[in-house]
C-alpha cells in the first residue's frame, strides 16, 4: 500500500503502519492513504471492550443503511437482526473489525460466513431472497456483509477487511466467496477490484439481484 507497510502479526490480525508525514499525499492504484494513522483489523474474539465495539458496529450499520424509516425501536431491532443476527449467533469468529489502534474506535466491520448453505435455515424466514442463488453456493460457498463508517469510506478500510477475510478463507481451504448486490450499485466496481469477476443477474419478485463471485482455490 502507498507509503504503508503491512505486518501479519498472526492469523487473526493485520497491523497497518502509516508514515504520518505522507498522509493524504501519496496515491497508488490500490487506493488512498488512511488519515487515521495506525489501523488494525481484529476478529471478534480479540476485541477488548466488546460492549463499546458492538455498539459502534451497530452505529455504522445504520449510518450505512439505505433504510432510515422505522416505526419504533422493535422494528429497527428486527431490521438489524435480519442482516447481522446470523453472524452474531453462528459466525462469531468470522466477524472482523477495523479499528483505530490509538482509540480503538470502529472504522468498519465485516461479517463473514464460510458456508452459505448452513445459513439457509436462518434466512428462509428473515430474508427469503437469500436462496435465489443457492445453486451457486457450491462453487462460491462463502459470503460476507460489510460496512465502513462514512468518514472512513474511500480510505482503503474495506479493502483491508476483505483481504483479511479472503486470507482466512484460503487458510480454511474454502474455494470461493460471493456477495449479492444490485447491478447499478456503487459497490460493484469495488468488488470487481477485489477480484469478484464472476457475475450473474437474476430477478426475485420484480427486483434484480446481482451475484458476484470470486474463486479462491
Amino acid at each position: 500500500f502507498f507509503g504503508i507497510f503491512v505486518k501479519c502479526l498472526n492469523k487473526n490480525m493485520l497491523s497497518i503502519c502509516v508514515h504520518r508525514e505522507q498522509m493524504n499525499q501519496i496515491k497508488t492504484d490500490k487506493g488512498r492513504m488512511s488519515p487515521y494513522g495506525e489501523i488494525e483489523v481484529k476478529n471478534w474474539p480479540q476485541v477488548g471492550d466488546k460492549n463499546k465495539v458492538k455498539s459502534q458496529i451497530e452505529e455504522v450499520f445504520f449510518l450505512c443503511s439505505s433504510r432510515t424509516d422505522f416505526k419504533n425501536q422493535k422494528e429497527k431491532g428486527e431490521f438489524l437482526e435480519k442482516w447481522t443476527g446470523y453472524y452474531w449467533k453462528s459466525e462469531i469468529s468470522n466477524i472482523y473489525i477495523a479499528l483505530n489502534k490509538k482509540d480503538q474506535n470502529v472504522l468498519g466491520y465485516l461479517m463473514g460466513c464460510p458456508n452459505s448453505c448452513q445459513a439457509l435455515d436462518f434466512y428462509s424466514d428473515k430474508n427469503k431472497s437469500y436462496a435465489v442463488f443457492e445453486d451457486l453456493f457450491t462453487k462460491f460457498p462463502a459470503h460476507l456483509h460489510i460496512n465502513c463508517h462514512p468518514v472512513s469510506q474511500g480510505m482503503g478500510v474495506g479493502q483491508l477487511l476483505i483481504q483479511k477475510f479472503f486470507h482466512d478463507l484460503k487458510f480454511q481451504n474454502v474455494q470461493g466467496v460471493h456477495i449479492i448486490t444490485s447491478k447499478e450499485a456503487r459497490n460493484v466496481s469495488f468488488y470487481q477490484r477485489m477480484g469478484m469477476d464472476y457475475s450473474e443477474l437474476r430477478t426475485w419478485k420484480g427486483h434484480e439481484l446481482y451475484f458476484m463471485g470470486k474463486t479462491l482455490a
